[in-house]
């Protein structure tokens, strides 16, 4: 029957080693660490974003 099937267990292994903070920020770093310099529509809004997700990182943390 059906329910008597088993199936093998899929076991996931831990990371070796919690990640950094560091490393966790750059993960999360999707704007780029530096500001955009130019004065374009384009890289004010990247800037903004990275502000507020910088904003958002350090709240979180």
């Amino acid at each position: 029957s059906v329910g008597d099937e088993s199936t093998p267990t899929v076991r996931r292994d831990r990371p070796s080693r919690t990640k950094t903070r560091d490393e966790i920020y750059a993960l999360y770093c999707s704007f780029g660490e530096k500001r955009h310099p130019g004065q374009d529509f384009l890289s004010k809004i990247m800037n903004v974003l990275r502000d507020a997700t910088e904003g958002l990182l350090s709240h979180a943390e």
